[in-house]
């Protein structure tokens, strides 16, 4: 699970931006955006969050002076290699902004005017309140349009509700010799090899609206607003003087969380998922050559997939996260009504059960999830939303399910044996590898547990089913402590898969040590996972360990781990990045070092110097009347409590 580590970065984002603590009777985004927004990404205030940076983590851990030398190797960097460029090509300081946000720092999307034309942008708005630095705010703008000018790029002045605009004019040309300076290995392979095509951008200003954009760039009291639609702007302003106007306060959508979620926040992220799918929709239907060129046909077309996969049925999403001095906590919701639900997502539904981490699960494992999702009724509803949406494939669903296995056993039964034996039960853990390698890291050791109404039928029609996929597949069985070990020969190399049956569930693993290992849990009772002081409190802070999921991962134990292998593993690191489609971008493809120069992993400080900001991070989730919610906590490391 990623979430902790990404609501951690974008906190830490907030606050090295060094904003003061002064706040601006500013509206907040919710009050300030229509209704029509689409989207947005808000810190709703900086101050506020920038008062959290003692409590996160992730910024002390790279404040620490242990971290000194690889941050300040990839500062330096960052400032030579983007900063200075695009400072050059814009002719604008952004030192003289970086300390002006006070109150909000909000990016929003917009839906498209009803009159708008094929081919105009998205509307977006981006807002930051400068709060009592607004004088520093005019000054800085006015420099701006001073370096726009004197570089030779078009500039006209407009005014929207009284408040003067500088509509900044650029061609795609522009753009081009800006992604040609930030990313010459980008350009030299679109380009087809040269540096000079990629330095010398074609010079006509030309007048095809296709190819010219138009940025608007106001000031209004202490907000700084910037947008691509004078319309979407003159909405923000009305809104900002009090104005009359739904606002995405109003929305049903947004309204749902947000006095629960939202406001708490020090940031969160939205996106209207029903208006967006409805736009879709609409552009889809209105444009049948698109349509038919998209495979309207055997496999469906891409109007019957949003309905029939239940895309349509999703109402919005969103993430939020706050710091706290009890640790970090995180809330994602996924609203979709419980009578709407179809698809894909009601695959996934699962009831409100036990999700604890059983006794046989050991207390230093790496990371445990348990889902309590009924995986016989998860395989049903795929059949039947594959045969909605693409017809043609229950006549090959029927005959896999009546011929698959009858060559060895004319009684065998796909249905009866495999998917009927299935339970409601999914449970995994992984444990740290003994090699220090990537590979490892990428793949620890871990075991599967599935429940079944009979581990021992359904573990005979895995069998039978590996058959089928690899007649060359080999299969061997042992014993182990009383337990049949059967063992599958994967093909094109892959390493080979353990499964035996004990307590209700099939158990899979890769790795056979693993494997035994759960087996002698019976008789070798080990400290359980469940048994870590403080792990229940800590998930009765996200609603307990009965909702129907619970995750964990061992943060401490992880960052140790990934400490060293990339510490050790630097230079494979680097050769591996270079092999990426993406670094031929950055220019890392021709020279394995070049990634090093950003982010040189062998300057990391020996793991037991920052320790004390890793810690553990638990998750739960569950299905509502209103959707699907999951809920992290991440609790404050004690080494980092006061």
């Amino acid at each position: 699970m990623i979430l902790p580590r990404v609501q951690r970065v974008i906190a830490a984002f907030v606050v090295v931006s060094h904003v003061s603590l002064a706040f601006a009777a500013v509206p907040p985004p919710d009050k300030l955006l229509p209704a029509s927004t689409l989207g947005l990404a808000t810190i709703p205030d900086v101050s506020k969050a920038r008062s959290h940076a003692g409590l996160n983590p992730t910024l002390a851990l790279i404040s620490d002076p242990a971290m000194r030398p690889i941050m300040d190797k990839f500062k330096a960097k960052f400032q030579t290699e983007i900063v200075a460029k695009l400072e050059q090509q814009f002719g604008i300081q952004w030192t003289n902004y970086q300390d002006l946000a006070q109150g909000q720092i909000t990016l929003a999307w917009l839906a498209k005017a009803p009159d708008a034309k094929p081919g105009d942008p998205a509307p977006f708005v981006f807002l930051i309140d400068s709060g009592s630095k607004s004088n520093q705010l005019k000054k800085s703008l006015e420099d701006m349009r001073k370096k726009w000018v004197d570089s030779g790029r078009q500039i006209k002045m407009d005014k929207i509700r009284g408040v003067d605009f500088s509509t900044l004019i650029f061609h795609d040309a522009d753009l081009k010799l800006t992604m040609s300076a930030l990313f010459p290995g980008g350009a030299k392979d679109e380009d087809g090899g040269g540096k000079d095509k990629a330095e010398k951008p074609e010079k006509e200003a030309s007048n095809d609206p296709a190819t010219r954009h138009e940025w608007l760039l106001g000031q209004s009291d202490s907000l700084l607003l910037l947008g691509n639609s004078a319309a979407s702007l003159e909405k923000v302003l009305a809104l900002q003087g009090g104005g009359s106007g739904e606002t995405l306060a109003d929305s049903p959508n947004f309204a749902a969380w947000r006095d629960s979620v939202f406001r708490p926040a020090d940031f969160y992220l939205y996106g209207n998922v029903q208006e967006i799918v409805a736009m879709l929709k609409k552009e889809l239907a209105n444009s049948p050559e698109q349509n038919r060129r998209r495979g309207a046909g055997p496999a469906g077309s891409p109007l019957q997939w949003i309905d029939g996969f239940g895309v349509g049925a999703i109402r919005s999403v969103s993430y939020a996260g706050r710091v706290t001095p009890e640790g970090s906590f995180g809330d994602f919701k996924l609203t979709v009504p419980e009578g709407e639900r179809a698809g894909l997502v009601k695959m996934f539904i699962f009831e409100p059960k036990d999700s604890a981490p059983p006794d046989f699960v050991p207390e230093d494992v790496l990371k445990f999830s348990r889902s309590r999702a009924d995986l016989q009724r998860a395989v049903q509803v795929l059949e039947e939303t594959l045969n909605k949406v693409i017809p043609q494939s229950a006549s090959l669903i029927k005959m896999v399910m009546d011929t698959a296995g009858k060559d060895k056993d004319p009684d065998f039964d796909l249905r009866k044996n495999l998917l009927g034996n299935l339970g409601d039960d999914l449970i995994s853990y992984a444990r740290s590898p003994k090699e220090r390698t990537l590979e490892a890291m990428s793949a620890p050791p871990s075991l599967t547990l599935i429940g079944s109404r009979n581990p021992e039928k359904l573990m005979i029609a895995v069998k039978t089913v590996s058959s089928m996929v690899s007649a060359q597949a080999g299969r061997k069985e042992r014993d182990f402590l009383g337990h049949k070990v059967l063992t599958l020969a994967m093909p094109d190399g892959q390493e080979s898969v353990s499964l035996t049956t004990h307590g209700g569930y099939l158990v899979i693993s890769q790795e056979p040590a693993l494997l035994e290992e759960y087996l002698r849990s019976a008789e070798q009772k080990a400290k359980p996972l469940k048994g870590v002081a403080g792990l229940v409190e800590d998930a009765q802070k996200i609603r307990g360990l009965g909702t129907g999921l619970f995750s964990y991962v061992n943060d401490l134990e992880t960052g140790r781990f990934q400490f060293e292998v990339l510490k050790k593993e630097s230079g494979s690191l680097a050769n591996l990045v270079a092999g990426l489609p993406i670094a031929s971008t950055f220019g890392w493809d021709e020279d394995a070092k070049a990634f090093k120069g950003w982010l040189d992993f062998t300057l990391l400080p020996p793991f037991d110097q920052v320790s004390k900001y890793f810690h553990r991070s638990v998750y739960t989730g569950e299905f509502t009347p209103q959707g699907f919610e999951m809920r992290l906590f991440s609790p404050m490391p004690p080494g980092m409590r006061k």
